[in-house]
């Protein structure tokens, strides 16, 4: 929690620029898109989610799960 609370906190602050500290996150560009997503415009389900993103509701799904595997 505490690494999403700071990446909300940069995202909030500064812009994520391809291949500089979103490759340093090891966060890839839809987990960004959908973090940015989420501190922008408030929490969401995932329909509302795919909706935002123009995503299928199982792709946002899966872009989800992964960031709420441990380790992540």
């Amino acid at each position: 929690m505490a690494h999403l609370r700071a990446l909300r906190q940069e995202l909030l602050t500064t812009s994520i620029e391809p291949g500089g500290d979103r490759a340093r996150s090891g966060l890839t560009a839809p987990q960004v898109s959908l973090i940015r997503s989420l501190v922008t415009e408030g929490s969401a389900t995932v329909t509302e989610l795919a909706r935002r993103l123009s995503l299928s509701h199982s792709t946002t799904s899966g872009i989800v799960d992964r960031l709420q595997a441990p380790g992540s």
